[in-house]
């Protein structure tokens, strides 16, 4: 009886513990999402206007490149030397600015379809990953500001997941132990009670025959 109501104790401070880690895994996993949605935000404000402003203006270098090369060569014959270096001095003014945006991180994209790299889900992952410290493609902040939110993003994100990760251990652990304490345990028990009546009666029947030869035996010597 006092071993049961042990266990019963047992088994109700382990579902209190299980209830007490779930709801601090609920508290941490809504900050965790609140402040992913607010880096997604923050980083989509900083790079997103940037990135729109890079790629118009290295258009632009590219359309006014085209028209520059276009003019100068109406002026001169195709076979004369002064022909190639018109163009390639365009040609370099638009290699370097281009290496230079590469360097940045510069992703081409269709402006009819509408793609870009800072966008939502792209930025979500960027965020995603400086929590947990996995790291997303190539994708990186061209602004000052948008490096040094990355920054201070990770100094305080990387430490509110690995708080979850933790909780999270925490609960699987007091659900195992739940979940042994309330089936393996007494799975077992009953096992065990079933055993201990076998042996019982096993022990009652021995005893029994043992009663009749012994009966018999004392007839015979009569």
């Amino acid at each position: 009886m006092i071993a049961k109501n042990e266990g019963l104790m047992l088994h109700l401070d382990i579902g209190k513990i299980f209830v007490k880690v779930s709801q601090d895994n609920l508290v941490l996993r809504f900050n965790d999402h609140f402040y992913l949605i607010g880096g997604t935000w923050l980083f989509l404000y900083l790079e997103e206007t940037q990135e729109v402003e890079y790629i118009k203006e290295f258009a632009k270098l590219k359309n006014d490149t085209a028209i520059l090369l276009a003019t100068e060569l109406r002026q001169v014959k195709a076979h004369e030397a002064i022909w190639s270096q018109y163009v390639f001095k365009h040609l370099d003014i638009y290699e370097d600015a281009l290496l230079k945006s590469t360097g940045l991180g510069y992703w081409r994209r269709d402006h009819d379809e509408g793609k870009q790299r800072w966008a939502y889900p792209n930025t979500a992952f960027y965020s995603l990953s400086l929590m947990t410290s996995t790291g997303y493609g190539s994708m990186t902040p061209r602004s000052k500001w948008g490096r040094t939110a990355t920054v201070c993003y990770s100094i305080f994100g990387i430490p509110l997941m690995l708080s979850w990760i933790v909780c999270m251990g925490h609960l699987f652990a007091y659900y195992w132990s739940w979940m042994f304490d309330s089936v393996c345990c007494r799975f077992l028990g009953f096992w065990s009670r079933r055993g201990g009546f076998y042996h019982t009666q096993t022990s009652r029947k021995q005893k029994i025959s043992l009663q009749i030869k012994f009966n018999r035996s004392s007839a015979r010597n009569k």
